[in-house]
């Protein structure tokens, strides 16, 4: 098996997204004030590891099952300018921390 020379991400649009996974374009769409599929374009494009990071946190918070949702359902907002390759910050409802 060889290795890709130029190895890239790739990642699905937002239309399949929204239709594949729609609890992860949900919580992709608390951008405040951007259309939910430019705001993901606009990521996709101009930062892919930390695009890949979020796709990765928000998969992973959307297995977990506490009492009533997942933890996806408790955010809203996030903030965008704080994207790392590993990790993020949001707003949630202080709810979550009681589960």
């Amino acid at each position: 098996m060889l290795i890709p020379d130029d190895p890239h991400l790739q990642f699905d649009d937002w239309d399949r997204l929204n239709s594949d996974h729609s609890s992860i374009a949900k919580f992709l769409s608390l951008s405040a004030g951007n259309d939910p599929k430019v705001n993901y374009d606009s990521i996709v494009e101009d930062r892919p590891k930390e695009t890949a990071c979020l796709l990765n946190l928000a998969t992973a918070m959307s297995q977990i099952f506490l009492a009533n949702e997942t933890p996806l359902d408790y955010f809203r907002g996030i903030e965008w300018d704080t994207l790392t390759v590993d990790r993020f910050f949001g707003f949630a409802l202080p709810d979550l921390a009681a589960c």
